[in-house]
């Protein structure tokens, strides 16, 4: 009886002193400085004026406070206490906000400005320092013992659940304990966990847990989780705990000279490898793939300062005029990545655009220190004798580029110049859009559901009627259905008298059995013409077919064709798009046993919602 009532004691005593895993995950949040805030907002504006509203919209969500969140966990260094989560949790926050929830799902500790101390883009790993006041003195460790596939693993984190961080904690299995694979966001050779637990959004920097004997809290930390496959179930990533060791070691280091040089000859040589082209020419296929790697690769080597410069220009200067592959990905940045992402790309863009006109830069000629920037000048050359000039600053502990100029000199007082000098061009480009009548052929929207009027001359009289149609349009193509309602004109045989060989034929009117309808479906070749960011000329041809009936004469159907010109002024209105067109409109139909081909004319309004 002694012994059961010791080991009742000792098993409740242990259970008291064991925490939940509640006490060591957390829900992060980002804080953002208002330029990083003011920056977003602009970019937003500028793309809503140019019809991205729904873009815009998901620009201003990620800065509104406390709209974005992820996951993290408590880890002790040192004897201080750090939040660990992803980069891409609070990229570009300068600190972040944590939350600990208990089983009711109520906040029960609130930490505000954790000072973000360490982070990378290229790791997607982040530190943030937990103030002493806070009271968080334990955290969880990482495991130290070699992985074997098949090991029972958890994922823990605070995935949203309507909109709001929902705790979660999920088993799995470890599948592949060092899987490589190509992410273009994150152009650095990594390897990552697989596994089958758990992940949704919001469980971004939530850690992936193993059972240890060995550590006090029962659960030990193998991988920081990242993301999941996409069109693959039970397939996701986390980043392991080697890395996550290193990261910390490297974030709490002071960067001597030394280490500073050689970072940035890796710094270096990441960019003489983007800027080497293949000597053979590539398919097309293959050189889209090969450039959007490339562009990948550079934008992560631009620095923040220089993208919340001189990002935004060149972001609505890719959307109008880039090829369709860029544009592509630069909207999927805009939807799945932090907005100064998108900025990045539309530089590295412009850059790897410059840098294929004068093909391979392959040497380093000089370097030279920046007084007032703190960085280096670095210049680079091909065997042509022309060169690219550069600036690079240390950003997070990576060397990134400040600026950078084609077969222009930079120094400390060029760059100062030339920043003033955009800052003002920027200001008196902006004044002069709101005038400019530059055209550019851009689509103004995706899809429009628009009413006509259409009217057609018949030998037996005028019919006029009704379409309630939608287009769907991709660039300089649509494709779209209608339902048409007209009036049919009525014929009726008679004859003057019992003499007369000819007939006279008269017209009626009556409302169920001269009204006819249609369904067609279209296709339409045209040319969107910007004129500004508010308006848009699209002239267009348009051919398409169905079938029809009176409404009196239900099973009596009949083949319908439709050609049709005309052109439609799109006009923006806050984003949502406003179209009125004029159009001639030839229609071929069954008018009683008569087939005819009938021209006249149609009058359409519409709105893009």
């Amino acid at each position: 009886m002694k012994k059961i009532f010791i080991f009742l004691c000792f098993f409740i005593l242990n259970f008291l002193c064991f925490a939940d895993l509640r006490d060591y995950v957390c829900v992060v949040r980002p804080n953002y400085k208002e330029d990083i805030v003011d920056c977003v907002n602009e970019a937003a504006d500028a793309l809503e004026d140019m019809g991205y509203a729904d873009f815009a919209e998901v620009f201003k969500l990620r800065v509104e406070k406390d709209n974005s969140f992820g996951s993290g966990f408590i880890y002790i260094f040192n004897g201080k206490s750090y939040v660990v989560t992803n980069n891409h949790v609070c990229a570009y926050a300068d600190s972040v906000s944590i939350e600990m929830m208990d089983a009711d799902g109520k906040t029960i500790k609130k930490v505000e400005n954790c000072k973000i101390i360490a982070s990378s883009a290229e790791d997607d790993l982040a530190i943030a320092e937990i103030p002493a006041d806070a009271g968080i003195t334990k955290g969880l460790s990482l495991y130290k013992a070699d992985l074997r596939e098949g090991i029972d693993v958890w994922s823990a984190g605070y995935p949203a659940l309507g909109g709001k961080p929902s705790w979660q904690l999920g088993k799995g299995t470890l599948t592949n304990k060092k899987i490589k694979f190509d992410d273009p966001l994150y152009p650095k050779d990594s390897f990552f966990l697989q596994h089958s637990a758990p992940i949704d959004a919001g469980n971004s920097g939530g850690p992936l847990l193993v059972v240890s004997k060995n550590a006090s809290e029962e659960y030990a930390v193998i991988g920081v989780n990242k993301s999941k496959a996409r069109r693959r179930e039970t397939t996701n990533f986390a980043i392991p705990y080697s890395t996550v060791n290193s990261f910390f070691k490297l974030g709490f280091a002071d960067l001597n000279s030394v280490q500073s040089e050689k970072m940035l000859k890796n710094a270096e040589a990441v960019f003489l490898k983007q800027a080497s082209y293949p000597q053979e020419a590539l398919a097309d296929e293959k050189e889209t793939e090969d450039r959007l790697k490339r562009i990948y690769a550079l934008a992560s080597l631009i620095s923040t300062d220089y993208a919340k410069k001189n990002g935004l220009g060149m972001l609505k200067d890719a959307l109008l005029r880039a090829p369709t592959y860029v544009r592509d990905t630069i909207i999927e940045r805009m939807i799945f990545s932090f907005p100064i992402d998108s900025l990045k790309f539309a530089i590295a863009y412009n850059l790897e655009r410059d840098m294929n006109d004068y093909k391979t830069f392959s040497s380093v000629e000089n370097k030279s220190d920046s007084q007032n920037a703190g960085g280096k000048y670095i210049v680079f050359k091909n065997n042509n004798s022309d060169k690219l000039y550069s600036l690079w600053i240390i950003e997070n502990k990576n060397w990134k580029i400040a600026d950078f100029s084609l077969n222009n000199e930079l120094s400390d007082e060029k760059v100062a110049e030339s920043s003033k000098n955009k800052q003002e061009k920027t200001k008196i480009k902006e004044k002069k859009s709101k005038k400019s009548t530059n055209m550019i052929f851009a689509s103004p929207y995706k899809a429009i559901v628009f009413f006509e009027y259409n009217g057609l001359p018949t030998p037996y009289g005028f019919s006029s009627g009704g379409t309630i149609g939608a287009i769907f349009n991709y660039r300089f193509f649509g494709y779209g259905a209608m339902i048409n309602v007209n009036q049919r004109p009525i014929t009726t045989r008679k004859k003057t008298n019992r003499f007369d060989s000819d007939d006279i034929f008269s017209t009626s009117f009556k409302i169920f059995d001269a009204v006819s309808y249609s369904v067609l479906a279209f296709i339409e070749p045209n040319l969107p013409i910007s004129v500004n960011d508010k308006v848009t000329i699209m002239p267009y041809i348009q051919a398409g077919g169905g079938f029809g009936s009176p409404f009196i004469m239900p099973g009596f159907f009949s083949f319908h064709a439709r050609l049709s010109s005309g052109v439609r002024f799109i006009f923006d209105i806050r984003g949502k798009k406003l179209m009125l067109g004029a159009a001639y409109l030839g229609r071929y139909a069954n008018i009683e046993d008569t087939r005819l081909f009938l021209n006249g004319f149609g009058i359409s309004v519409g709105y893009s919602f």
